[in-house]
């Protein structure tokens, strides 16, 4: 599973720096409680449409429990990284990845990936989706198993990159199941 959209990735002790094709400097490191107020401004950087396609549903806003659930977690069965811009002014947050393990099935995890739409297309969420299976293969995670609206393309195409095996689980839902062979 390579990232295609990137230079070479590099890590320092929990950090991971690549640049873009087009020559954006990216920087990622595991989320932290104190992210809270950047997922919420990230969260505002969203269109309607990356809403809709991220939370399946009309989700308005991240209510303080919501966050606490996205940014509180234990970095064994429930992972995330952000990732940043470094030299764009206030260094925003750009974007989530996140993983968590199935409760039946600990080798596998449902994973998520959120780019606000200023950076979508540039190959930023392929990046994060790789950086995401590096990091779950090394924590034990064998398979990646997500659940996709049939009409988000963008996500269905990095899958389909990544290797998925896709299937209709419910009407208007794909399930793609990725092998994770890092």
């Amino acid at each position: 599973m390579a990232a295609i959209h990137a230079l070479p990735v590099r890590t320092r002790r929990g950090r991971v720096d690549f640049v873009l094709l087009d020559g954006t400097r990216i920087v990622m490191r595991p989320i932290e409680p104190g992210d809270k107020a950047g997922i919420a401004n990230g969260f505002d950087h969203l269109s309607e449409e990356s809403r809709y396609r991220r939370f399946m549903g009309g989700v308005k806003r991240l209510t303080p429990p919501v966050l606490r659930a996205l940014t509180e977690v234990d970095h064994e069965n429930h992972e995330a990284w952000v990732a940043f811009a470094p030299d764009d002014p206030g260094s925003p947050g750009i974007g989530v990845a996140r993983n968590v393990r199935l409760r039946d099935d600990p080798t596998i995890a449902e994973p998520a990936v959120t780019v606000i739409d200023a950076y979508q297309g540039r190959g930023l969420g392929t990046t994060m989706m790789d950086v995401l299976a590096r990091d779950a293969v090394a924590h034990g995670i064998e398979r990646f198993r997500a659940y996709v609206l049939v009409d988000n393309q963008p996500i269905i195409k990095i899958l389909r990159r990544q290797g998925a095996t896709m299937r209709v689980e419910e009407p208007g839902v794909l399930r793609a199941d990725i092998d994770l062979d890092v």
